[in-house]
């Protein structure tokens, strides 16, 4: 999970995750957004040891962002099961989208 990308990250990131994270606004994002979901991640990551993880197939940018705020205050446990939960997830769609891929695909 260490290596997982920060949600929002201007790094390098896999095609996958470029595509989901632009769908939810993550590439458009406000610069004040931008500035707390830095200082969100920075917080989570110190706390938990990992980047904060969540499948955002499908999430509007706001749902993923009070997420985020809410899960930054989680037990190191609950949070470990959440995060492994959101990697679940996001296998789950990848995995789906190979099977069934977009019209146009």
């Amino acid at each position: 999970m260490r290596a997982h990308p920060d949600l929002g990250t201007r790094a390098r990131i896999s095609a996958a995750s470029q595509t989901e994270q632009s769908a939810a606004g993550f590439d458009q994002i406000a610069p004040t957004d931008f500035e707390m979901l830095q200082s969100y991640n920075s917080e989570y990551r110190e706390k938990f040891g990992f980047p904060f993880i969540y499948a955002v197939k499908g999430s509007p940018q706001s749902d993923i962002l009070m997420a985020l705020s809410i899960r930054k205050d989680s037990t190191p446990e609950e949070e470990f099961h959440e995060a492994l939960y959101q990697v679940y997830r996001i296998a789950y769609f990848r995995v789906g989208q190979l099977f069934d891929p977009p019209p146009g695909s």
